[in-house]
């Protein structure tokens, strides 16, 4: 049997990883490392926002019930980002492309049609891994 050393325990800790989730799909993000996502995930209580398809960005949005600061940056936005616009809304992108926005997580997998329906609400919150 392996000694463990304390070196070693103190070297597993807890990451917390968004999950969205809407009907019968599950989607896990990976939180970006910035001020708004770390807001984000102490507000998460479960949290359930009321998802808009918007075709003309390829993508999905949805309003919080409280505003996040902004940390704009150029990014590639690739689908399955999610994203902080204005400070109230959060976006999901369906497409790829180069924006001026506040990244707050990756979706490991791209969304895929479920999300593009009108009206579909979703309920996001923390699971934690080692």
């Amino acid at each position: 049997m392996k000694k463990v050393s304390i070196p070693d325990i103190e070297r597993i800790r807890p990451r917390a990883v968004l999950v969205i989730r809407t009907g019968d799909r599950t989607y896990y993000a990976s939180l970006e490392d910035n001020e708004p996502a770390k807001l984000l995930t102490e507000k998460l209580n479960p949290l359930t926002v009321g998802f808009s398809f918007r075709p003309e960005e390829d993508g999905v949005f949805g309003v919080l019930p409280w505003t996040l600061p902004r940390c704009d940056r150029e990014v590639t936005v690739r689908p399955g980002d999610l994203l902080l616009e204005g400070g109230d809304r959060i976006v999901i992108a369906f497409s790829k492309g180069k924006k001026t926005v506040t990244r707050l997580a990756r979706i490991g997998s791209a969304p895929d049609a479920l999300l593009k329906k009108e009206g579909v609400e979703a309920t996001l919150f923390l699971e934690w891994s080692e």
